[in-house]
């Protein structure tokens, strides 16, 4: 098989702290600052703020990185506050601010260090983006030096699409001028990116730290595992 002619990748868990899931990484920087919880106690909080700024619309477009990540961290206080009282100190926005500043500052970090990886891959690929994400991703990948690798970026907020979706990808496609058969998927969610992705005829690869083989058969939607970013490099098609 040949190589494809586009590479699509998400964003977070992929591009920043490749097969990191930000549920997970929240959870690190919530016990560094002193707030042990389990992923099932937090897992409501993420999904209510996540879901809460999605529906407020698309946040102004240039915020950057820190204020985004507090935003989200004070949107899961408050709901830890109403939902989960004494498991934490939910009054105590240092503590919040601390969160975003931590989870932001790995997320530079981890966006530097997959530079050298997609600037390897632009030389053979047309390179994308295809995240839900909240309006502001061309600042982030910007803030982060990745912007001008890319020949498109879509955003879910600011598409008015979100994934597991398939029209994102057609979206991406269309405006990349290549074929479903001639792209390849690289996200770390396997119904978001993956399944999606195979549907409409493109390859996949799974990103992801730890791999496991799901029960449901969701596994079958992937062409290639990886557990690192610069596999892609010498990676054979």
């Amino acid at each position: 098989m040949t190589e494809p002619q586009a590479l699509i990748f998400d964003f977070g868990g992929t591009l920043d702290v490749p097969g990191d899931h930000w549920l997970d990484r929240f959870l690190r920087h919530y016990a560094a600052a002193g707030i042990t919880l389990t992923r099932s106690q937090l897992q409501p909080a993420f999904d209510y703020a996540t879901s809460e700024c999605y529906r407020r619309g698309p946040v102004k477009e240039v915020l950057e990185l820190e204020p985004l990540l507090d935003l989200l961290v004070r949107l899961q206080f408050g709901y830890l506050a109403r939902s989960a009282p004494d498991l934490g100190p939910w009054h105590d926005l240092r503590l919040a601010r601390q969160i975003a500043f931590g989870f932001a500052k790995q997320t530079l970090a981890g966006m530097h260090q997959s530079r050298a990886t997609l600037e390897a891959l632009r030389k053979r690929f047309g390179l994308a983006v295809a995240s839900n994400f909240y309006g502001n991703l061309t600042t982030v990948l910007a803030q982060g030096g990745l912007l001008e690798l890319f020949d498109v970026v879509a955003d879910s907020s600011r598409v008015g699409i979100f994934k597991p979706d398939s029209r994102l990808f057609v979206y991406v496609l269309s405006r990349l001028s290549v074929a479903f058969a001639d792209a390849a998927m690289i996200g770390d969610s396997l119904e978001k990116d993956c399944q999606p992705a195979r549907e409409l005829g493109m390859r996949t690869v799974w990103l992801v730290a730890r791999p496991s083989m799901p029960a449901d058969g969701t596994y079958n939607q992937v062409d290639r595992t990886i557990t690192h970013l610069d596999e892609l490099v010498n990676l054979t098609w």
